[in-house]
């Protein structure tokens, strides 16, 4: 018996359209719907458009009240509206209380507390109104999770990201503590790459005495030449520029202005690893040496097999060789790598080091970054820790911001200078560790205090000392020993 068709070829599209609903519609533009009578898989489906009533048969189970979406598409030399079956990783709220104001990507902690009837879930969410008071809002969501595969508990804390708002659809992860074991495994993987000091100087080497390719060498000349210079550091609007391209805030840049990344740092040093994986690979396809007992043939000697001695030979099969990197060259490229690699490393250890948890009840925030700076013949990474200390009550006058600067230079050494402000008074410490950098310092105090009075800047307190310098907050607080170590040595 012959069965026709006709049910998958129309299941989950409408076709009998008002013309009035498709108006001014394009292709690929999407439509709200609300689902007005229940069905199952196959069956026949009611929706309400704006003021418009379709029926298709849907691909999905459906449930009433449940808001989906319609695309518009071409079929048959004519628009129609598809349904789009709800992702199963996605939940969408019909009922809330007290709505706020949402944006999609944004992600909220909250908490499981208690399970509805029809796979439905209450959850609750905390979220602080300003960083001014401890006042926090409470916000009640009454979701679906019937195509959820996982089974939820009450009291379960769970991360819900904003998927659109309109309808307001959700998508729920892991608990926040997965997504810090996540975190802590990525730190791990990165930390035995880190060198011990940011330098390019391999970089530098290799750009003047090295037979680089071509590739290699214009992506290296473009990472450099895009690194500020040291003497631009006084100027605000540069130095202000170079904290945004210096790597730490890409893939902002991406969303926002993707037409500033080709001089983003960060950017500049993936093209630059992608060029000298692809060199490398090339190479190690295409083995390296001569084979002397079986030299390329030329066409010069298939006419004149006899006429060239065993040195002219190999002297024309070096140069038909010359596409291929010789072992020196092989090995300033691996180097290259390594040292590449070791700063974008770094690079992603300072962001996964910025990342909060979605609770935004911290008292401190902090941002942490390595920026490149160069002259004439050196290129030297200035770390700078910014931390904002957060007001905990009324009475406080305003935040307490910090910025943390160290640097390692040849003449220096490791200095590093903290400069705390809190209202309008301002505290200077600056720490080397070696003694003559620090005497050097503590000569120029005095006129580093008359120029910042002359700004109207307010010195409440300014000194010098010598001793090691601090490690940055940021790495202390992904500190690995509360998990499991890299190398236990314990008895």
């Amino acid at each position: 018996m012959h069965i026709q068709q006709f049910t998958q070829k129309t299941l989950g599209v409408a076709k009998d359209i008002p013309n009035q609903l498709l108006t001014g519609l394009t292709v690929g533009q999407r439509l709200d719907a609300l689902v007005m009578t229940p069905a199952q898989t196959a069956q026949v489906v009611s929706l309400k458009v704006t003021d418009s009533l379709l029926e298709i048969r849907s691909p999905v189970p459906l449930r009433q009240g449940q808001t989906v979406q319609l695309e518009v598409v071409q079929a048959g030399g004519k628009q129609v509206l598809k349904l789009i079956p709800p992702n199963q990783n996605t939940s969408t709220v019909s009922r809330s209380t007290a709505p706020m104001l949402f944006q999609p990507g944004q992600q909220v902690l909250v908490e499981v507390v208690k399970l509805l009837a029809e796979n439905r879930l209450l959850l609750e969410s905390k979220i602080k109104l300003d960083n001014s008071s401890k006042a926090v809002a409470t916000q009640q969501f009454d979701v679906d999770v019937s195509k959820l595969d996982k089974t939820i508990k009450p009291g379960e804390k769970l991360l819900m990201e904003i998927v659109s708002v309109k309808p307001l659809t959700i998508q729920l992860k892991s608990e926040p503590n997965q997504r810090e074991q996540q975190l802590l495994q990525r730190i791990r993987q990165l930390l035995p790459q880190l060198p011990t000091t940011l330098k390019l100087d391999g970089l530098l080497h290799a750009l003047k005495n090295a037979q680089l390719s071509e590739p290699v060498r214009r992506e290296a000349q473009n990472l450099l030449q895009n690194v500020m210079e040291k003497k631009a550091v006084n100027n605000p609007q540069a130095l202000k520029q170079a904290i945004q391209l210096s790597g730490s805030f890409t893939e902002k840049q991406l969303l926002t202005q993707p037409e500033i990344v080709h001089r983003d740092f960060k950017a500049n040093l993936l093209r630059l690893l992608a060029v000298l994986e692809s060199e490398l690979t090339r190479n190690i396809k295409t083995p390296i040496g001569l084979n002397i007992t079986s030299p390329p043939v030329m066409p010069e000697l298939a006419t004149q097999p006899h006429a060239l001695t065993l040195a002219q030979m190999l002297t024309k099969a070096v140069s038909a060789d010359k596409s291929r990197t010789s072992p020196m060259e092989l090995s300033v490229l691996q180097n290259l790598l390594k040292e590449v690699e070791g700063i974008h490393a770094k690079l992603q250890l300072n962001q996964l080091s910025m990342l909060d948890e979605p609770e935004t009840t911290t008292a401190v925030t902090s941002w942490l970054l390595d920026l490149p700076l160069k002259d004439k013949v050196d290129v030297d990474f200035l770390q700078l820790q910014i931390d904002r200390h957060k007001r905990q009550s009324e009475s406080e006058q305003g935040d307490v911001w910090s910025v943390q600067l160290r640097l390692d230079t040849q003449n220096l050494g490791p200095v590093q200078a903290t400069v705390t402000m809190h209202a309008d008074d301002v505290k200077i410490v600056f720490r080397a560790e070696w003694q003559q950098s620090a005497q050097l310092l503590e000569d120029y105090v005095t006129l580093l205090h008359e120029a910042l009075s002359k700004l109207g800047i307010s010195i409440e307190h300014i000194s010098c000392v010598c001793g090691p310098l601090s490690k940055p907050t940021l790495v202390a607080k992904h500190n690995l020993t509360r998990t499991n170590s890299l190398v236990d040595i314990s008895v």
